[in-house]
């Protein structure tokens, strides 16, 4: 299994740390400083004494302590009146609890906390939440949980604290390290009947889906090894979360899959194409796994690809994966244009949905745009509109601006500052219109504000079309310097921006 044979590795280094104790046995006052022992029987073993911090200890400075059910931070709370006794020895493995945002969950997931630290069947607690940037990161959520294991089941104390001593930084690890070896290996040496439970509350409030689903991704390999552990999870139905759980449509894809995929040539194939770059195969594994495709089909649109005859260069097998990418988008036109305003912004890593679509002044165009990019892009799901797209790796803004390499999906930042000055324009004309029709200053909206602050670096980083100059033409400087916040060097520059100065000055 995927993370066992790293967990074997982890073993066997906590078993050479403890031949040591057999090397001082019945010794006492001995003070070693800065020393190395080897313990030779046939083989050369190099043993690091941990100082310091024990292993738990480590373990707990990385921990989200207000994330558990008796967390004082969680002070009161929610609690349900269930009649049914919790049974932590049904077979199920996974458990999900589902419902609305008010339905109550949070209050039978602390509940069912509650009577399950009573009967001593609680393994562990994690309730995300919102309102706080820690308890919403998953970047914590299996060292909260091992450290709290650790106690739970008495032999797995002694494993685990030795593990995190082996290896400290094993808390900075990816999330499917951490999981494997914290978790999933160390519960496969406890040898116990009787089951206790993991509950993770709000797991759709965590910061991405993608990881929402990858986090129940790595849950369910539990099922697998029938471990001493029900794991019961509560959220919102999510689609993304409730693809693993109950959906037959997530279930048939994923049984249509051959168990010999992807061949050992299809990988080879991959390998020689990315010429060592990490980002060709990243790309890949987001486009081949995007939800709602079948992963063989994904993969053969790779495999197939082509390279044009004249391609040439260290990134020209990248170039034909973001080309594919790009071709595969139903309004390209549209797509390259909420593109190009995203990258003329000033800050271009990321950026609400919400303001990108309010200055583009239509509403639903973003998403109908990056619709088949989430290979490429994090996408935020429609009900989550307010939190920030991102690019997944800058290497794709590169590749859009440079025509050699992007051809007909080559972008113009300089027309895409002219198209941005223009919503801005628009933007601030109507805002006055509205202060002109109620009388009275309104509070300035996000957008207003940054049309207001950024118009003019948009008009100087352009190429000025006849569109933007006409839009220049009917700009009232004077009602917006009215506003005392419109630049001065704004003004100036409008009265010696070409073409425009006859008309304002009359």
């Amino acid at each position: 299994m995927a993370g066992t044979h790293n967990f074997e590795g982890s073993i066997l280094r906590v078993a050479r740390r403890r031949r040591l104790n057999v090397m001082f046995a019945n010794a006492s006052q001995i003070v070693v400083g800065n020393s190395m022992f080897n313990d030779i029987h046939g083989d050369l073993h190099l043993n690091r004494v941990s100082r310091g911090l024990s292993g738990l200890q480590i373990l707990n400075q990385d921990i989200v302590s207000g994330a558990r059910h008796n967390s004082s931070e969680r002070f009161p709370p929610p609690n349900a009146i269930l009649k049914p006794d919790v049974d932590s020895n049904r077979p199920t493995s996974i458990l999900w609890l589902n419902g609305p945002a008010g339905a109550g969950k949070s209050s039978i997931t602390q509940t069912i906390a509650e009577r399950c630290t009573e009967s001593s069947h609680l393994a562990a607690s994690f309730f995300f939440s919102q309102s706080s940037p820690v308890h919403n990161s998953t970047r914590q959520i299996f060292a909260t949980i091992a450290y709290q294991l650790a106690f739970a089941f008495q032999s797995l104390k002694q494993i685990i604290k030795e593990l995190v001593e082996d290896d400290p930084l094993i808390i900075n690890k990816s999330m499917d390290l951490q999981f494997s070896q914290l978790i999933l290996g160390p519960m496969e040496l406890v040898k116990q009947s009787e089951s206790k439970v993991v509950i993770i509350d709000g797991l759709d409030e965590c910061e991405d889906p993608d990881i929402q689903a990858y986090i129940i991704q790595l849950i369910g390999q539990a099922c697998d090894q029938r471990l001493p552990v029900c794991f019961l999870i509560a959220s919102q139905p999510e689609p993304h979360i409730q693809d693993f759980s109950t959906s037959p449509s997530a279930q048939m894809t994923t049984s249509s899959v051959p168990t010999t995929w992807p061949s050992h040539a299809d990988i080879s194939t991959l390998v020689e194409r990315s010429s060592g770059q990490f980002i060709y195969a990243a790309t890949v594994v987001k486009f081949v796994g995007e939800r709602g495709h079948r992963p063989t089909e994904r993969l053969k649109i790779i495999l197939d690809m082509s390279l044009p005859a004249k391609a040439s260069g260290a990134f020209a097998e990248l170039d034909c994966l973001y080309s594919q990418i790009l071709s595969s988008s139903a309004d390209i036109a549209l797509t390259l244009r909420v593109l190009g305003t995203w990258m003329a912004l000033p800050s271009t890593l990321s950026c609400r949905v919400s303001f990108l679509e309010d200055l583009l002044l239509q509403r639903g165009d973003v998403y109908l745009a990056l619709s088949s990019l989430h290979s490429l892009l994090r996408v935020p799901d429609p009900e989550q509109h307010h939190q920030d797209i991102a690019v997944y790796h800058k290497s794709f803004f590169d590749f859009l601006i440079d025509y050699q390499r992007s051809k007909c999906f080559f972008i113009d930042v300089s027309a895409s500052h002219a198209h941005l000055a223009r919503c801005c324009l628009r933007t601030l004309t109507n805002a006055l219109k509205d202060e002109g029709q109620t009388g009275t200053k309104t509070m300035l909206s996000t957008t207003v504000s940054y049309a207001y602050c950024h118009w003019c670096f948009h008009c100087t980083q352009a190429n000025p079309d006849s569109e933007l100059l006409e839009d220049l033409h009917r700009v009232d400087i004077f009602g917006l310097d009215s506003r005392r916040i419109f630049p001065r060097a704004a003004v100036t520059f409008l009265l010696n921006f070409p073409g425009v100065q006859s008309s304002t000055r009359q």
